[in-house]
């Protein structure tokens, strides 16, 4: 049987595994996608304005392999962002996958490309029907109506995608299997099967399951974190690629830059975020070690960028507030400028730039660009994006 190209795409095992070292490009999207249809709006269900679950995945076919961990998040009814990677230290470039729901609009962005793609007819209803199947199994039994019970079995229809059915042991509260059931496809089916339950701040949440396709276990789950009240902007819900148009959008902020003392790092040409990050965050706590509490460093980077927004350099900062000046260090000027959130890593690009650069060219001369980073564990989360003005003050 023909599985979802969403899903061999972005879960199966051989998928998972691939890390190609040249990979071919795929064709440039259009600069605006025709999606067919934008987001319902913004609404809460069951008291939730959407979450973010993080969870360790183990694969059938290679129990011995190294986890992978899967990231999703919900901001409903309509926006939905997956991700999934191995779990180390530096996963293989091209190991991550990625898959966007927006609306009726459905990307991937899989392994080793170099852009999203987009899906459409079925393959897109069903990946919006998967979608659905993880919703319901986290926020049970929420937001559909669910027939009334026929022994140990309910069903929920959602028109075009398929319907829904949960099944229960005897006497229980909440499903031991959900299965989701396409419209186009009568004998497709995936499952969360073996359903385990818990409880998280008040509600029930299930701990463990195992992930079936046309009856084949594809992976064990177990939930490790469940974030409440996450919200995103719409661009976190459409792959970088397809945020082009959106540019003009962005929020802009005047900012007054205050006088800050700092010692300043030059990076070769071409170094990569991952390495530009591990000696910036190294030489900050080597200079938190040496110049001890009464000379407290900043533990946030600054990360000087270049026309394109690549990392050039860094800055290591003492926290505000302190006065003096350590030998080798400098005391910068207070300054104006314009600011930016964006909220990943792959957000920071030209564009973002250059909308910065046609604020700035109103107002008078950029200096240099930089960039201050939100880290979430080993992950970046919001990016701030500056362009101070020449004049300082």
């Amino acid at each position: 049987m023909l599985r979802s190209l969403a899903l061999l795409a972005l879960l199966s095992p051989a998928a998972a595994a691939q890390t190609p070292d040249a990979p071919a490009p795929s064709p440039a999207p259009a600069a605006e996608d025709a999606a067919p249809r934008a987001p319902a709006r913004r609404q809460a269900i069951d008291g939730l304005a959407g979450f973010v679950a993080r969870s360790t995945v183990v694969f059938a076919g290679r129990p011995d392999a190294p986890p992978h961990r899967l990231e999703i998040a919900y901001d409903f009814p309509e926006r939905v962002r997956w991700r999934i990677e191995p779990v180390q230290d530096e996963p293989a470039p091209g190991a991550r996958h990625l898959r966007f729901q927006f609306g009726a609009a459905v990307w991937l962005w899989l392994p080793g490309e170099s852009a999203s793609t987009a899906l459409d007819g079925a393959e897109a209803r069903r990946v919006r029907l998967q979608n659905e199947l993880r919703r319901v199994a986290l926020t049970w039994p929420a937001g559909l109506a669910w027939s009334p019970a026929e022994g140990e079995t309910r069903s929920a229809t959602l028109p075009e995608l398929g319907r829904l059915v949960a099944e229960f042991a005897p006497g229980a509260a909440h499903p031991r299997r959900l299965s989701a059931i396409f419209a186009d496809d009568r004998e497709g089916l995936e499952v969360y099967d073996e359903l385990e339950w818990g409880e998280r701040e008040g509600r029930a949440w299930p701990t463990r399951w195992t992930f079936v396709v046309d009856g084949e276990p594809v992976w064990r789950e177990t939930l490790d974190e469940v974030q409440l009240g996450v919200r995103h902007r719409d661009s976190y819900f459409r792959p970088t690629d397809r945020r082009a148009a959106q540019a003009s959008d962005l929020q802009l902020q005047a900012v007054d830059l205050p006088a800050r003392v700092y010692v300043r790092r030059t990076l070769e040409p071409g170094c990569a975020w991952p390495e530009a990050m591990r000696r910036a965050e190294a030489t900050v706590a080597r200079w938190s070690a040496e110049l001890g509490p009464d000379l407290a460093v900043d533990p946030r980077p600054t990360y000087l960028l270049d026309e394109l927004a690549r990392p050039v350099g860094f800055e290591v900062r003492l926290a505000p507030g302190v006065e003096r000046v350590p030998a080798g260090w400098t005391r910068g000027a207070r300054r104006e400028g314009w600011t930016t959130l964006l909220t990943e890593l792959a957000d920071l690009g030209p564009a973002p730039l250059e909308r910065l650069r046609a604020e700035v060219g109103t107002v008078g001369a950029a200096a240099t660009p930089y960039a201050r980073l939100q880290r979430e564990g080993d992950r970046v989360g919001w990016v701030q994006l500056v362009l101070p003005l020449r004049q300082e003050r």
